[in-house]
């Protein structure tokens, strides 16, 4: 008898399956979508299914309309509309979505006020577990439309039809504020919903170029297997006036450069997207290297290490929003030219663009920079250059900071802390075994001199651009150098067209022999004072007064000679350096102002070279000069005497030196 029950089920269930029109479940399905979204879904043509644990339904002749809300009336009009999805996750009420075919449709995605989503299916559109979820979606003949007000993006993208095995994409519009225009082709596309549920099925490849932004972009890869974006392979080339116009795209603390033409290759995996850098271009500097993007965790993270051969020390002006040269051969972009050319007309030298820190929250990253061979038009005579720069949860750190210059090194960090309305910086650099002949290549004046140049500058400030950081800041800066040759070096160390007034100071154009010399210059609110400077030559003491106002970029310092030997005082006045950073000027003083006591002169500069002689730090007893001319201070300043400061008798040079 249960045999017999078991068969009449059996015969009924085949009865079903047979006779079983998937077109009853039309109104029922259109009255139960449209009750739970509060949106109406309407099946003008037939319905086909499958009888499977996942099956695969096709509708015909659909409209599903957007929430009241929205811009766009209508969510999806398509022609025939595919999917295939586990009875499982139904079961669960977390339905997924295997794959999803569109064939002719227009499709009107749309963000909302508060959050909302067109694409959630509860009534409110404010939970994102009302989002069905899809693996995979093939749309053949379309339009899709993604309408965002709130960042001002609106892309529509023109899918066309398959033709011998490629599929044409148009994409154009704004996506968050930056214009693009994109043509794309795909190349053994999916043919049908069946070609993309498995998951082994070829990926098809495609390409395209167009423009986003300013940017002119070319692409080539092929989509991860069973069409996913995991796997996903790329080749970009780019090239642009600055790769910072990205910003609002990326979302991101993306710097300023000059111009740029970049090779990458872009690896998709699923919470990590590497992109290596071929050799590529930023203005005349050269860089490659490896960049990872980490989309797991809490926040996202960038890291990477760039090598640069060379790398031409004018490019990394936009980096503290200053433009690159504007000289002939160099490289920058017209907004550059503009900038640099503007700060011309103003007299500016310190950079006064604001830090843009409204991104730094965003995404925390840590960047390596390595140059080994370092182009700065023979200015400086830089080595090579590195740094590790470290932003985290909006907060900058670049350390370590290392320059290899003139035989010796500068090292030390700089730290950036993003106030509401300002960004604070702290730094600290150090400098060591500087060689004087080397320090300036192209001034043969210094190439003939010789000396070793220790220091510290140590510098905490509060502004939105560099400019109004340093007028506001504090700080000091010491630098001491030990025996040596110099020849017109005061001048030449500040870039001035000096040497005929230095002459009453240094015997002619000749060279002479540097004893020591010191500069301790505090900072305070802006202004760079000189404490206690003080060039100490064989038969003369140069002693410098005044400041530098660092807000207002003007300068306004005294050379005052101190003659060893009171007869050849009658031949020297004092010199002064005025004016602007972008317009020095040198006069001598005729009238012969500030001849004054030398022990009243140095009195008060005892314990400020006393404090940086031990950064001499040469060994061997090399300070020995230096510490001469302290003992040779403190003994002025204790005879409080009008007349002149003896130093021990200098050797007596051959005769043909002393021509």
């Amino acid at each position: 008898m249960a045999a017999y029950i078991a068969l009449a089920i059996f015969l009924l269930v085949v009865l079903l399956v047979l006779l079983f029109d998937w077109n009853w479940l039309k109104r029922p399905l259109e009255r139960f979508v449209t009750e739970r979204s509060g949106r109406e879904l309407v099946i003008g043509g037939d319905i086909t299914g499958s009888w499977s644990f996942t099956p695969t339904f096709t509708f015909r002749d659909v409209r599903f309309a957007n929430p009241q809300w929205a811009e766009q009336r209508t969510f999806v009009e398509a022609e025939q509309v595919s999917l295939t999805i586990p009875l499982r996750s139904v079961i669960r009420g977390e339905p997924v979505i295997n794959d999803l075919s569109i064939l002719g449709a227009n499709v009107g995605l749309e963000v909302g006020p508060e959050g909302k989503r067109s694409w959630r299916l509860n009534p409110t559109q404010d939970d994102p577990k009302a989002a069905i979820r899809f693996k995979r979606i093939v749309v053949e003949r379309g339009v899709v439309r993604y309408l965002d007000r709130s960042d001002d993006t609106d892309v529509v993208a023109k899918v066309g039809a398959r033709a011998e095995g490629t599929t044409n994409l148009e994409v154009t519009g704004r996506a968050r504020k930056t214009p693009l225009t994109l043509a794309i082709t795909t190349v053994g596309a999916a043919q049908a919903l069946e070609a993309a549920t498995k998951a082994d099925s070829p990926s098809p490849s495609f390409r395209g170029k167009g423009r986003i932004g300013e940017a002119s972009v070319e692409f080539k890869g092929q989509l991860g297997p069973g069409y996913g974006v995991a796997g996903t392979q790329m080749d970009i080339r780019a090239s642009g006036p600055d790769l910072s116009a990205f910003r609002p795209l990326a979302r991101a603390a993306v710097p300023s450069t000059p111009p740029y033409k970049l090779d990458v290759q872009v690896s998709v995996a699923e919470e990590r997207v590497d992109v290596a850098l071929r050799p590529s271009s930023f203005g005349e500097s050269r860089l490659l290297g490896k960049v990872s993007v980490n989309l797991g965790g809490e926040r996202k993270r960038v890291e990477g290490v760039l090598t640069a051969s060379p790398l031409d020390f004018d490019d990394l002006a936009p980096l503290i929003g200053a433009a690159p040269s504007i000289k002939p051969g160099e490289t920058a972009s017209p907004a550059q030219r503009k900038t640099a050319a503007a700060a011309v007309r103003r007299g500016r030298v310190l950079p006064d663009a604001p830090f843009d820190t409204t991104l730094w929250p965003n995404v925390d990253i840590d960047i390596t920079l390595k140059a080994e061979k370092v182009v700065d038009s023979g200015r400086l005579a830089i080595e090579s250059f590195s740094f590790r720069a470290r932003l985290t949860e909006g907060n900058l750190e670049v350390s370590p900071l290392a320059v290899s210059m003139a035989g010796g090194k500068i090292d030390g960090g700089v730290s950036l802390l993003r106030r509401p309305d300002a960004v604070a910086l702290k730094s600290a650099i150090r400098f060591s075994g500087l060689k004087l002949d080397r320090i300036l290549p192209k001034s043969d004046t210094v190439k003939a001199s010789f000396g070793q140049i220790n220091g510290s500058l140590d510098l905490s400030g509060q502004g939105r651009s560099v400019g109004t950081i340093l007028a506001a800041s504090s700080g000091r800066l010491g630098l001491v150098m030990g025996p040596g040759e110099v020849s017109n070096l005061l001048l030449e160390l500040v870039g001035l067209d000096g040497g005929e007034a230095l002459a009453f100071l240094i015997r002619g154009d000749r060279t002479s022999k540097l004893r020591c010399a010191v500069a301790s210059m505090p900072i305070k609110n802006g202004t760079v004072v000189a404490e206690a400077v003080v060039f100490d030559t064989e038969d003369t003491n140069i002693v410098m007064s005044g400041s530098a106002d660092l807000q207002s970029e003007r300068i306004d310092f005294t050379l005052h000679p101190r003659p060893k030997d009171w007869s050849l005082f009658s031949l020297r006045s004092p010199i002064h350096l005025r004016g602007t950073f972008s317009d020095p000027s040198v006069s001598l003083d005729a009238a012969g102002v500030g001849a004054r006591a030398a022990g009243a002169v140095l009195l008060g500069l005892l314990n400020p070279i006393a404090a940086l002689i031990p950064l001499i730090e040469t060994g061997g007893g090399e300070d020995a000069n230096c510490q001469a001319l302290l003992s040779e201070m403190r003994s002025a300043a204790t005879k409080g005497a009008s007349g002149s400061m003896r130093a021990k008798p200098a050797a007596k040079r051959p005769a043909a030196e002393r021509q």
